[in-house]
């Protein structure tokens, strides 16, 4: 009958104890859960690691939200630094969230807040985050661009920002006329008919060098936008049907 002799983790210095695990959770992201069960040590470096990106929808909003009561606020401001809020997150839901996980580098905010009566100032929540990158509604977007909270950090450190409209003539929000051709470089440009149910597709980047904001006039409307330096701009159509030709990006004033 043979042996097996078992490596005496335990024997190796903390610190490389500590990088064989997070690296083993980083290879195998599906061995996290069970990597929290070793030790009460083991949990303290991995779980962490579990909250790095966080993606909510429609089932798991509710568990995480019981998730946030159980740890300290702090954990999650220090280690959500990825999150994607669906369409099928409830704005109330998102609102706490958003509030809670503060340091965020990345944010996928897909809510409609405008649906809901008693409507939720969405914007302090998103400009007090210092992203590198943005992804959200066009509308949601143009709010977000009133609040003067938005001419501090917000817009100096992104860098990556993705625009979605849901409905036709969501381009004109921010003065890009269309469809038309498109005269600008193009990146990474891709179309199909029909994706899951959605009408139409189209996914283009308009690579801004400098992209200064300034005073705006519009259907006799006026403001000022805030400029956008070094960030590369994606616009996503969504559910909006398109011709043979996609919007024109000659009047982009963000």
């Amino acid at each position: 009958m043979t042996t097996v002799d078992y490596f005496p983790i335990q024997d190796l210095p903390t610190e490389l104890e500590r990088e064989i695990f997070e690296t083993a959770a980083y290879m195998r992201p599906s061995s996290a859960l069970d990597l929290v069960l070793v030790a009460r040590k083991v949990r303290t470096w991995i779980q962490p690691l579990i909250y790095e990106m966080v993606t909510l929808g429609t089932d798991d909003t509710s568990l995480f939200l019981r998730t946030m009561d159980e740890l300290p606020v702090a954990f999650f401001q220090q280690n959500v630094k990825r999150l994607c809020l669906t369409v099928s997150v409830e704005p109330e839901a998102a609102a706490r969230i958003l509030a809670t996980c503060s340091g965020l580098q990345s944010l996928a905010c897909w809510v409609d807040f405008r649906a809901v009566r008693s409507q939720i100032h969405f914007s302090p929540l998103i400009a007090s985050q210092r992203l590198q990158r943005l992804s959200m509604e066009i509308r949601h977007f143009q709010q977000l661009c009133r609040d003067p909270l938005c001419q501090g950090a917000l817009f100096r450190s992104l860098t990556r920002l993705d625009l979605i409209y849901w409905e036709p003539g969501g381009l004109d929000v921010l003065g890009i006329s269309g469809p038309t051709t498109f005269d600008a470089p193009l990146h990474n440009y891709s179309r199909s008919p029909r994706h899951g149910g959605i009408s139409s597709f189209c996914h283009f980047y308009v690579p801004v060098a400098q992209c200064h904001g300034g005073p705006y006039r519009r259907g006799g409307r006026s403001g000022t936008y805030t400029g956008l330096e070094n960030c590369l701009v994606a616009i996503s159509c969504y559910g909006v049907r398109l011709g043979s030709t996609v919007p024109r990006a000659g009047g982009y004033v963000v």
